[in-house]
């Protein structure tokens, strides 16, 4: 997992979510973050900017991102751009 980029996503998800940046590691699940429905859909436009990837559309965010945490998140992440 590349550090740069689970960084990048933790300063997101903190940007969108009422958890500070300093609270959030890979182990945080997304849920625990308090980020509600609007945070992660601008969430999500974030990721795929940054990142220039397209995370495919599903109703939810688990299943959006097949996963819970910001590991989960890094490692989706890596894939799509690999």
């Amino acid at each position: 997992m590349s550090e740069s980029t689970e960084q990048k996503v933790i300063e997101l998800v903190a940007k969108h979510s009422e958890t500070d940046v300093a609270q959030i590691s890979a182990d945080t699940n997304l849920t625990d973050t308090g980020i509600e429905s609007v945070g992660v859909a601008e969430l999500i436009f974030d990721l795929e900017e940054y990142f220039d990837i397209t995370i495919e559309d599903t109703d939810d965010i688990q299943n959006r991102f097949n996963l819970g945490t910001i590991a989960d998140i890094v490692k989706l992440i890596e894939k799509l751009r690999a």
